[in-house]
C-alpha cells in the first residue's frame, strides 16, 4: 500500500478519533459545570441555614419587651426566621 493510499484511509479515522475526543471533552466539561453548580447550591443552602440559626438565636436572646417593640411575640420567632410570619391586621 502506498503512503498516499494509507493517508487517504487514515484521515477518516483521525477525524473520527478527534470527534470522539471532542465529545468526551464536552461531556467532561458539562459534568464539571453541573458539579460546580451543585456545590454552589449546597453552599448557598448552608449559608442560608447558618444565617437563619443566627437570626433565631439573636431573636431568642431578646427580652419579651424587646420582641414586643419589634411587633412579634416569642411564639412568632420561628415564623419570622422562616419567612412565613404575617403580621395581624
Amino acid at each position: 500500500m502506498s503512503s498516499t493510499t494509507h493517508n487517504k484511509h487514515s484521515l477518516p479515522v483521525a477525524n473520527s478519533m478527534a470527534a470522539h475526543a471532542a465529545a468526551i471533552d464536552a461531556a467532561l466539561a458539562d459534568s464539571a459545570r453541573r458539579a460546580a453548580n451543585s456545590f454552589a447550591r449546597v453552599s448557598a443552602w448552608f449559608a442560608e441555614r447558618r444565617a437563619a440559626r443566627e437570626a433565631y438565636r439573636e431573636l431568642q436572646s431578646l427580652s419579651d419587651r424587646e420582641l414586643a417593640d419589634l411587633g412579634i411575640s416569642r411564639a412568632d420567632i420561628r415564623a419570622v426566621v422562616n419567612g412565613t410570619y404575617q403580621r395581624p391586621i
